[in-house]
């Protein structure tokens, strides 16, 4: 049996699906077999070529899973800006610093998977982090970098990959020793040796 590939950017924008404050759509890529029975693997269908189908639902605050957003407790859906990448090996992370490292010397090339572009306003550092950034993240005094329970890269205070870790994951270090005997690698982007 021969699929015919997607695009990428057709992948992408399929598995990325909407974001929104109250709500958000999850997109899921299922095939429908000759027999009318509907697979998420193409190679489960017989005989004949599967036809591919995009099936939305909407995640509710609650977590609750929903054909239409006007059935959650909260209905009035707020669009939020969103970035999310595809790895090489076609996971869909949070950051770009999250994707897997490839074996046989395969860079991690990852593409933004939006389409919504934003504007990111750049915050000039100095040699140290201020500490008010990192007292912002909600980090005690003398907190010089931040790394995420669901990462293990560390990054400044002030670090675009910084933002977006969420409060419940957040982890203070004083230094980047700290940082590296809990484990944890300094990010690519803001940490240059």
């Amino acid at each position: 049996m021969q699929l015919r590939p997607l695009s990428l950017v057709l992948l992408v924008i399929l598995l990325t699906g909407c974001i929104t404050e109250k709500t958000r759509t999850v997109t899921t890529i299922k095939y429908v077999c000759p027999d009318k029975s509907i697979v998420s693997d193409p190679e489960r269908c017989e005989r004949e070529e599967p036809k591919e189908i995009v099936i939305t639902r909407y995640v509710c605050p609650d977590g609750t899973y929903t054909e239409k957003p006007e059935n959650c407790p909260e209905p009035e859906p707020f669009l939020v800006e969103v970035m999310r990448y595809v790895c090489h090996d076609g996971s869909i992370v949070n950051s770009s610093e999250d994707c897997p490292l490839p074996d046989l010397g395969i860079s991690t090339t990852s593409i933004p998977a939006t389409a919504v572009i934003t504007t990111i306003p750049t915050i000039t550092t100095t040699s140290t982090t201020q500490p008010t950034i990192c007292a912002d993240l909600g980090c005690p005094p003398g907190t010089k970098f931040v790394g995420s329970k669901s990462s293990n890269r560390y990054h400044h205070c002030d670090c675009r990959y910084a933002k977006r870790i969420k409060p419940e994951n957040i982890i203070c270090f004083s230094s980047k020793r700290d940082a590296e005997s809990k484990g944890y690698l300094p990010c690519g982007v803001c940490i240059k040796e």
